[in-house]
């Protein structure tokens, strides 16, 4: 967080989230194994609005091209490390209304990660340590995220 944000900013930010964001666990394969990369994500053609979030929130922010002339460039901003997405989490969720549960699971992830990465550093004494293995309950959280962010019909 970039500083203290209103209540007024708080619900104007969620409201952003539950109609132009996305909140997930995304799946990508590296190498042998596949990496869980949780990340929330705000997309808009208007680059103030996006910038005026980051103000609050933080993340990094991207421009795509349009791939229509008849479209305008598309912003995103991305948050996507567990400590700011755990931070944001905690000031909007109160606030959502479409995405809340998204918002839940994704917090529990994060902790449980964050629970499980502590636990290997206190065990193995590294200060750097990777944690390519993830447990049932992490693929679970997975899987629920990925039936709530399901398109279409089934």
């Amino acid at each position: 967080m970039k500083e203290k944000i209103s209540d007024i900013d708080k619900g104007y930010i969620a409201g952003f989230i539950d109609g132009e964001g996305s909140i997930k666990i995304g799946k990508h394969k590296q190498k042998d194994r596949f990496i869980l990369n949780p990340r929330i994500e705000v997309y808009n053609s208007n680059q103030e609005v996006i910038q005026y979030i980051q103000s609050k929130i933080g993340g990094n922010i991207g421009c795509f091209h349009k791939r229509n002339p008849h479209y305008n460039e598309s912003y995103r901003l991305l948050i996507n490390g567990r400590e700011d997405i755990i931070k944001v989490l905690m000031f909007i969720k109160d606030y959502l209304k479409v995405k809340k549960e998204r918002a839940e699971i994704l917090l529990e992830y994060c902790r449980l990660r964050d629970d499980k990465i502590r636990l290997c550093r206190l065990v193995h004494q590294k200060d750097r340590l990777e944690i390519s293995h993830y447990d049932c309950r992490e693929w679970s959280l997975f899987e629920k995220m990925k039936k709530l962010n399901k398109r279409g019909d089934e």
